[in-house]
Formats: C-alpha cells, sequence, structure tokens
C-alpha cells in the first residue's frame, strides 16, 4: 500500500509539473499586487494603505472576487461565514499547539481559493462587506508569512494547505468501535462478567471506560 500510495504521489507531482500554469500575477508600485486566475482576479492589493506594517502589528486587506462564500476560521457559529464586517479571533494557548487561521473562499463561479496566516501570534480576520478579507497580526517586529492558495476546486485548495500544515493523521481502530463506560464495575470478577455480558447480547464492543477509582 505504501508503494502504491508513493507512485499515485508521483504521478500526480508530475502533472502539477507538467501542466500550464493556471494564474498570473500583476505588481504595482510600490506594493500593490493583483492575482489572476482563468480571467477572474482572485486575490488584490491595489492601495498602499490596505498594507500595514507597525511596531506592534501588521495588516493586510486582500479584495476577493465578489459574492464569495467563506468557510473555515474556527469553531464560531455556522460553518459559512457572511462578509458583514465579521470579526474572528484566533490565538492558541502556546507556541507549541499553534493555531491554523485558514479560511477557504468559494467564488459564484465555483473556483476556490484559500488564505492562511502561518503565524505563531494572536491573529484577527475580518470579512468586510465590500469582499475584503483582512489579516490582522499583533506579531512584535517578527517575520508575518500570508499564504495564498489558488486550487481551483476546494480540494485542490485543501490538498494545497495540507502540503503546509500536514495531512491530520489515521485514528486508531479503537476510535471508529463502540465505546462502552460503566462506573459500577469495581474490580476484576465484576469487569469479566461486565464483558461477558455484552459478549452474549451480540454489543460489539471496542473498547472500555471504566472509572479511575
Amino acid at each position: 500500500i505504501g508503494e502504491r500510495e508513493t507512485r499515485k504521489r508521483r504521478r500526480r507531482r508530475r502533472r502539477r509539473v507538467n501542466s500550464p500554469s493556471i494564474y498570473s500575477i500583476q505588481y504595482h508600485d510600490p506594493f500593490g499586487f493583483q492575482v489572476i486566475r482563468s480571467n477572474e482576479r482572485v486575490f488584490n492589493l491595489e492601495e498602499t494603505r490596505r498594507l500595514n506594517v507597525l511596531d506592534k502589528f501588521v495588516s493586510v486587506s486582500l479584495a476577493v472576487p465578489k459574492y464569495s462564500k467563506a468557510i473555515g476560521l474556527g469553531n464560531f457559529g455556522q460553518l459559512n461565514k457572511k462578509f458583514n464586517y465579521s470579526k474572528f479571533t484566533i490565538w492558541s494557548r502556546s507556541e507549541e499547539e499553534g493555531a491554523h487561521p485558514f479560511v477557504l473562499l468559494i467564488s459564484d463561479t465555483g473556483l476556490a481559493s484559500g488564505i492562511y496566516a502561518d503565524t505563531s501570534y494572536p491573529v484577527q480576520i475580518s470579512l468586510e462587506s465590500d469582499y475584503r478579507v483582512t489579516v490582522l497580526v499583533l506579531n512584535n517586529n517578527s517575520p508575518v508569512t500570508i499564504r495564498m492558495f489558488l486550487g481551483p476546486t476546494p480540494s485542490e485548495v485543501i490538498r494545497q494547505y495540507w502540503e503546509i500544515v500536514g495531512a491530520p493523521s489515521r485514528p486508531p481502530y479503537y476510535g471508529l468501535g463502540h465505546f462502552v463506560g460503566s462506573e459500577s464495575v469495581s474490580g476484576y470478577d465484576e469487569l469479566v462478567t461486565f464483558v461477558k455480558t455484552q459478549s452474549e447480547t451480540d454489543i460489539p464492543v471496542v473498547a472500555l471506560i471504566l472509572p479511575l477509582s
């Protein structure tokens, strides 16, 4: 299975290398740029005031296609977020744990893109009503990396995102099975009786949750 998956990844990598570029970048003085994909402007930073680099924070405001849908940004209400000056603050407990301020954008044409603030510092992401995604990072003069993914499909955006942060690990086998817990089991004999009862009633027990006492 490992060799088969390796061959699949090599084929996908070769296809990506040999395929023509689906996007272009146009730069504007002094710091502006546009990312264009299939005649659609994906990201746009056209004004200097949309980029702020100060001692305590960095903020960048990117224009995205109108009528886009935003998905992600943690467990804040509904899955789909609205562009109505909504603000989402994300801050991990420690640098070791990390947070992933990531938003998946789907335009009205069905093409997808993504924005990821690759930093361990506090991040605030705002979805403005004029269809801008504003990323503000409290960084204390440290480098800030904001990554943009161009898809163009939602699954491709997620794959590109996983290439940066890593794919989620597979759950253990017992994590997919039926868990049974009992607070009345206090000894080995009672545990054997409990398991035997579950087996006789054809309950497929994969894991037992028992009290520490």
